[in-house]
């Protein structure tokens, strides 16, 4: 409002006699300013009177300043947050009094139910006009809210897959920002669940669940499956990534030095994890000399790796070690099941019928009976191929029925499962249109869950993590088709959930400028050269697109690195003691970084 801009400047600048506007009405009258519009003529004339750069004092209050307006300004920048005075602030400072003094602490509390962030502030004294609160998402910096309390409350919305932090300008009541302080990250992340009013499930005579979708607009993607019965509580092996399938690699060369961070992201073609696996990924633990790092093992529910610091890099699977264990127990216990289904069929198979009729019509008379009874929602029955699983199909016509999820619950209180595509299981997300290709959903559950424990989701979007143990050493040599890095290379690791062809990575760090001695030591942020190498399964069928177990591993380069930060140290002691990683997505295959980081 006009009213307030005049008293900001009225309380930064009037004198006893109020001669400010006086001054200022004088200058324009003096057609200072001539050939600009009403506004910038009186941003100029403000400017004039006050011997100040007032051009972000008017572009904080909307006015859009031409170039040769902030040409005609005069004098120094106006270092005081001259917007936020009052008149208190007029008194004050007429009266000769003090502002305010301190050094800044701010602490964010996550709310995640309600998506919130508490911000408190500690520290400051004197005279104190308020805060200043920037929120800091990725590459962008935004202002959100000035409060004279010592909290404030941000509500973050729809950001997913984000590190949100806060930076806080402590502005005392003579307008001067006494001291600014960063928060520290909190990590905002959903599972984008649909609205269970948004869908309704009924019984059908097989025991299955038919769900339909009210809003034809919606896309679903997977389910989260929460609570169930403890009899389920046997790991499932759904959507794991065998160590050995072909992949695609993505390599992303990052030139720091300028701290832009300049990509290169080109695919190499297909290669062979398992020959990658085979010279950079042993399991064998005994290495004493080396300290290594594990790219993490697939899991929907959590993409960060819970292993310790002792395994390796870039395993694709957590039950790659035994797989071969498991793949002997699974064709014997197949083998063995096999045949004595076929002896009980050949022998029993009318006995079989008429036991397992009787044994339905008996279910389903106390079935009947109990629902009666009780008024309850009857129980489904489960998949009759693995009774212990959960088996989820989609159609367009009500007829013909595509499997798009089949997996045994792992027993965990939660956990996210999305739905594949193609009718394989390799990794890739599936997305299904309720108004198309689901408009009916076909449900199987084991005994022990209802759809009470059922959720869908659509797509959560695209996310990154870095590893628990993120940084170590690779224990044996590791080639990705393109580049042999010998054993001993420094690497950092983690999870992505995107798609390959179109994501790429950042690895950033707070890197220490100045000296501690002369006084300016400083923190400042930076690209870490280096080369980012992306896997993906190659699909058998279909094109590649968004993934739920992509592994990263980022090789920095040492040497520029040292080049830059003017060090002799090597190996880790080059990186910087905060690294952050950001995933992009581009508007081209394979191109470089553009816009805002995604996650």
């Amino acid at each position: 409002p006009a009213a307030d801009l005049q008293s900001n400047k009225r309380a930064a600048y009037d004198d006893e006699n109020d001669n400010f506007y006086n001054l200022v009405n004088k200058k324009l009258r003096e057609n200072v300013g001539a050939g600009e519009n009403i506004e910038n003529r009186l941003a100029i004339a403000a400017s004039q009177v006050a011997g100040k750069d007032l051009s972000e004092f008017f572009s904080r209050w909307g006015v859009q300043l031409s170039s040769s307006a902030v040409s005609a300004m005069s004098g120094g920048q106006e270092n005081r947050a001259i917007w936020y005075l009052s008149d208190e602030s007029r008194r004050v400072r007429m009266q000769g009094g003090s502002g305010g003094s301190g050094s800044l602490s701010v602490t964010a509390q996550q709310q995640t139910e309600s998506r919130e962030v508490n911000l408190t502030f500690s520290g400051m004294g004197g005279n104190m006009q308020g805060y200043e609160i920037t929120r800091l998402v990725g590459d962008m910096e935004k202002r959100i809210g000035f409060t004279s309390k010592t909290t404030f409350t941000d509500t973050i919305g729809a950001i997913n897959n984000q590190a949100v932090s806060y930076r806080v300008r402590a502005v005392d009541i003579l307008g001067n920002v006494v001291s600014t302080a960063t928060s520290n990250q909190v990590n905002f992340s959903h599972n984008n669940l649909i609205d269970r009013s948004d869908w309704d499930s009924a019984i059908q005579s097989d025991g299955s669940y038919l769900v339909t979708f009210k809003d034809p607009n919606l896309t679903i993607a997977g389910i989260r499956l929460r609570g169930g019965s403890s009899s389920n509580a046997e790991a499932s092996s759904q959507n794991d990534t065998q160590a050995d399938e072909s992949a695609d690699v993505y390599y992303q060369t990052v030139d720091g030095s300028d701290g832009e961070g300049d990509f290169e992201n080109t695919p190499s073609g297909d290669s062979d994890v398992s020959a990658a696996a085979d010279e950079g990924t042993s399991s064998d633990s005994s290495s004493e000399d080396s300290t290594s790092s594990e790219a993490p093992a697939s899991s929907e529910e959590s993409p960060s790796s819970e292993e310790s610091s002792s395994s390796e890099v870039p395993s694709s699977s957590e039950e790659s070690s035994s797989s071969s264990e498991e793949a002997s127990s699974s064709e014997d216990s197949s083998s063995s099941e096999e045949s004595s289904s076929s002896e009980d069929s050949s022998s029993s198979e009318e006995s079989s019928s008429s036991e397992d009729s009787s044994s339905s019509e008996s279910e389903a008379s106390s079935s009947e009976e109990a629902s009666s009874s009780s008024e309850e929602e009857p129980a489904p029955k489960a998949n009759a191929e693995n009774p212990d699983h959960i088996m989820i199909q989609v159609s367009s016509d009500g007829n013909t029925y595509e499997t798009v999820l089949n997996y045994k619950p792992s027993g965990k209180q939660e956990e996210i499962k999305f739905f594949t595509k193609d009718g394989q299981d390799d990794g890739r997300i599936g997305f299904y249109d309720a108004d198309s290709d689901a408009k009916n959903v076909r449900v199987y559950l084991p005994a022990g869950f209802t759809m009470e424990n059922v959720d869908f989701l659509a797509y959560p979007g695209d996310s990154i993590t870095i590893n628990e143990a993120a940084i170590g050493r690779l224990s044996s040599s590791f080639s990705d088709g393109e580049t042999t890095y010998p054993a001993g290379t420094v690497v950092i690791t983690g999870t992505y959930r995107g798609d390959p062809v179109y994501n790429t990575i950042r690895i950033s760090g707070q890197f220490q400028t100045g000296s501690a001695e002369q006084g300016d030591l400083e923190l400042t942020e930076r690209p870490i050269n280096g080369t980012a190498i992306l896997f993906a399964q190659v699909p058998e069928q279909g094109d590649m697109s968004e993934i739920w177990d992509g592994i990263w591993v980022f090789v920095p380069n040492l040497e520029k690195e040292a080049e830059l930060t003017g060090e002799d140290g090597c190996g880790v002691s080059l990186l910087p003691a905060e690294i952050m990683a950001s995933l992009y997505r581009t508007n081209t295959p394979n191109g470089s970084v553009e816009g805002p980081a995604l996650s």
